[in-house]
């Protein structure tokens, strides 16, 4: 059993970073790679956005404020790399649903995360799906037990 909760993620992203620096890049004719070329990216040089939390949906950027419609039971607002924003009505939380921040739910609610990584995208299908496993950042977590509505 791993050390902590994270372990087996860090130990997933490990696997993914091999599988992605052991596959070519593709060079489907389809797909339009035959006019990209990744020979000179730097993956070690990028890095994500980082962004301040705000404190209410009034300082959210205003796409993000003109986007709101009705009174939504879980708000979370993610810019860049970074959650800003999360607001989650107290009767869900009550009823268990979780709503929040992957990382977070790494840490929190690892098990409920791990029998769901990765499930719909895995390092196995090609070296942009490994970079996806590798280098993630952000995302949402949201698990609504059996019998909640």
């Amino acid at each position: 059993m791993p050390a902590s909760s994270a372990d087996w993620l860090a130990d997933a992203r490990q696997a993914a970073l091999e599988a992605y620096e052991a596959e070519p890049v593709p060079t489907w004719r389809r797909s339009g790679f035959w006019t990209t070329s990744l020979r000179n990216l730097d993956i070690d040089a990028l890095e994500p956005r980082r962004y301040e939390p705000v404190g209410s949906q009034d300082e959210l950027p205003s796409e993000v404020r003109d986007a709101l419609d009705g009174e939504p039971g879980a708000l979370i607002v993610q810019r860049g790399a970074s959650t800003i924003y999360i607001e989650v009505d107290a009767e869900l939380t009550e009823q268990g649903v979780i709503v929040m921040p992957l990382e977070q739910a790494v840490e929190e609610h690892g098990e409920l995360v791990r029998e769901w990584y990765m499930r719909r995208l895995s390092e196995d299908e090609g070296k942009f799906p490994a970079a996806t496993a590798a280098f993630w950042t952000g995302g949402v977590f949201i698990h609504v037990p059996a019998n909640v509505r």
